[in-house]
């Protein structure tokens, strides 16, 4: 999947969700590095997702430079079926 083409995704996703809500329950930062876990939630007409993320994002004069996200696939896969 194109980087586009994920964004537009995820853009369409988080979009058509009544209530989204995300909960920081974790956060270690060391240099430059941030990792941050968050456990999140969206509601849509037709069900409910929830998930665990661990971010990973490297901070360079004060701006979020790289990232990355890790999450459990398999809530992911069931909640947005192909």
């Amino acid at each position: 999947m194109s980087r586009a083409d994920f964004i537009a995704s995820v853009t369409g996703g988080l979009l058509s969700a009544r209530h989204r809500k995300a909960e920081v329950v974790g956060l270690t930062a060391e240099g430059d590095r941030v990792a941050v876990e968050v456990r999140g939630e969206m509601v849509f007409p037709d069900r409910v997702y929830r998930n665990e993320y661990h971010n990973l994002l490297i901070v360079r004069d004060g701006q979020i430079v790289s990232g990355r996200e890790y999450m459990d696939t398999r809530a992911a896969a069931e909640a947005f079926p192909a």
